[in-house]
């Protein structure tokens, strides 16, 4: 910590400025005791405000790139870069434009402008998206009503093949947000339901060739959420046990 106000930038590792911060808040919600003198605060907030610049500097109101160098914006990204932001309190405004392809005329949503065939995992992020809505943002209610009737046609005709990837139980994960909308779910009830549908690292992705994203789909992760999911309901059992006693 006290090398920070000294430290050379290009030392640091990428997206250093994402995940310390992080890492500092989640080490005081565990009680850890933290530097906290004049120096250390300094350097921590210019860290924090390169952590604002960096997740606020690609949003626009036509929505965002699935590239920082190539500026087709998406609906796919534009979606979950929306979610992210507002989710955490970022001011992000869906603009008139919040869904690249959006039609007013057919009142449609699509990935890119002229595409015609949707993915359903596209439109899954849209309408987790498009719950992240305030009153009056009529493009986020469109975006759920079109979302909504979209996913539910398919798990009417059951049929959840997509055509950027390939998941463990995609109807499941869908089938859960549209009966459990965002605002009734339980962080823990949700997780514990993910860790059904998490492929970990048989999830392949389709482009020009199959691969996988390691960092995102990995064993260890669902071994780590498995752990984790069994020591919290350790605890509600303990505690349980202790209320049961008076």
């Amino acid at each position: 910590m006290s090398m920070l106000e000294k430290e050379n930038e290009e030392h640091f590792l990428g997206g250093f400025e994402i995940v310390f911060p992080s890492i500092l808040e989640m080490a005081r919600k565990l009680g850890i005791q933290l530097p906290d003198d004049h120096h250390t605060c300094s350097a921590l907030q210019n860290i924090i405000f390169k952590r604002n610049l960096k997740l606020t500097r690609c949003w626009t109101e036509d929505g965002i790139s699935w590239s920082s160098n190539f500026r087709l914006h998406d609906i796919d990204d534009t979606s979950m870069g929306f979610y992210l932001l507002r989710l955490y309190g970022y001011e992000v405004s869906p603009g008139k434009t919040y869904a690249f392809g959006y039609s007013t005329e057919g009142k449609e949503f699509r990935c890119y402008l002229g595409q015609w065939n949707e993915a359903i995992s596209v439109m899954f992020n849209l309408y987790r998206a498009s719950q992240m809505l305030f009153s009056g943002e009529k493009i986020l209610q469109e975006a759920k009503k079109f979302a909504s009737k979209f996913l539910s046609r398919k798990r009417e005709a059951n049929r959840f093949l997509d055509k950027w990837i390939i998941l463990k139980d995609l109807a499941g994960e869908i089938g859960l947000a549209l009966d459990v909308p965002w605002y009734a779910s339980l962080p823990r009830v949700q997780a514990r339901f993910y860790v059904d549908q998490y492929g970990a690292g048989d999830v392949v992705h389709i482009g020009k060739t199959l691969f996988r994203e390691p960092f995102i789909d990995n064993d260890m992760y669902l071994h780590l959420a498995k752990l984790d999911y069994n020591y919290c309901q350790s605890l509600h059992q303990i505690e349980w046990n202790n209320i049961q006693k008076y």
